[in-house]
């Protein structure tokens, strides 16, 4: 979930009904594409080295996928950050939607949690009707087109900084009113593109719209609201860049698997390794056990001995004890171990003296 510092209380996320909330992916160069203070309200007691809220992420897209837009928050009463939000939704670089957000209440292990989700438009009018329209990832059609006037290229190019892309603004507003019947043209969805329009971009996806007539009973309204801010500037940005697996890849995105089994087996890995490390610096405290040679093995430090079979202890005669009292002199190694192999498969190193 795209979480900002400074409103850490409100979670803005993209989910389908197939996976859920999207694993969302980080930017690798946050740095390069920094906004201007200038576009956003800021409250008068923000500290000027304080992050913009601003938050990009990347999330896959895959193919037919239909997809909702979620803001989640914890803290509804306060009307500086919550109380009276208008959302603008906009996919790839289209304005859809402006709203005012009205929060349900979906309390979750208890604790009250407030949710407005975004799973449609409408569109139409009073006099043709209205249409319902969801939102479906779908795959770009990248064509090899050498044919383009400059005007053209030039317009491609401009869809393309914002293609693949759901951004949804907050803005603090009040005094909302109804101002009429709804109008609202119908979306439309632009697939192709030229390779050279895309100019090296690895965006590979947009948006397209499952669309379903409504009943003529159901009259859509528009409503007005006030905004806090004459410019109507955003408080708070969130945005989602979409792409498919090998798109993401192709953009430099790091997408190692953060989800809870993931996370389990990766630190179950390190448990291991961990615990494999504090055997290697036990042995090493051991008074002449050589260094070691690999993992479950250790062998004297000039030792020109074949490797013994796993799980066969090496013995030395009672014979042999001059030889060990001239070893021992010389300074190297006559420790006896064995190695055997438990039932998970990893060798130990069985130091007893029997």
């Amino acid at each position: 979930m795209a979480v900002l510092p400074s409103l850490c209380h409100i979670r803005v996320f993209v989910e389908t009904a197939q996976r859920g909330p999207l694993p969302e992916f980080e930017h690798p160069d946050p740095k390069s594409e920094l906004p201007q203070a200038e576009s956003f309200h800021l409250s008068q007691g923000r500290i000027p080295t304080d992050p913009l809220p601003h938050v990009i992420k990347y999330i896959e897209a895959r193919a037919a996928e239909d997809f909702v837009i979620s803001i989640r928050t914890s803290s509804l009463p306060n009307p500086r950050t919550v109380g009276n939000i208008g959302c603008h939704l906009r996919i790839d670089g289209r304005l859809v939607a402006a709203r005012l957000a009205v929060f349900q209440r979906c309390d979750q292990l208890g604790q009250p949690v407030w949710e407005y989700r975004f799973r449609h438009i409408i569109t139409g009018n009073a006099n043709d009707g209205y249409e319902l329209h969801a939102f479906k990832f779908t795959p770009l059609d990248i064509v090899e087109d050498d044919n383009l006037s400059p005007e053209e290229l030039a317009h491609q190019r401009d869809r393309a900084k914002t293609c693949g892309s759901v951004t949804l603004s907050l803005h603090l507003v009040s005094n909302p009113w109804v101002m009429g019947p709804h109008t609202m043209d119908a979306p439309r969805s632009d697939l192709s593109f030229a390779e050279k329009g895309l100019k090296g971009r690895a965006t590979d996806s947009a948006t397209t719209y499952i669309s379903h007539a409504l009943p003529r009973r159901i009259q859509s309204h528009s409503i007005g609201v006030t905004y806090s801010d004459p410019q109507r500037r955003p408080f708070a940005v969130y945005e989602f860049r979409y792409r498919s697996r090998k798109g993401l890849v192709a953009e430099g995105i790091d997408i190692t698997p953060r989800t809870i089994t993931d996370r389990v087996n990766r630190a179950q890995e390190l448990l291991t390794i961990q615990a494999e490390a504090e055997a290697r610096r036990h042995i090493a405290r051991i008074p002449g056990a050589g260094e070691m040679q690999q993992p479950g093995r250790i062998v004297a430090a000039d030792s020109s001995d074949v490797e013994s079979p796993r799980g066969i202890k090496r013995e030395r005669e009672e014979d042999n004890d001059e030889e060990d009292a001239k070893a021992r002199a010389e300074g190297k190694s006559v420790i006896r171990y064995k190695e055997r192999r438990t039932e998970e498969g990893r060798v130990v190193i069985d130091l007893t003296e029997d």
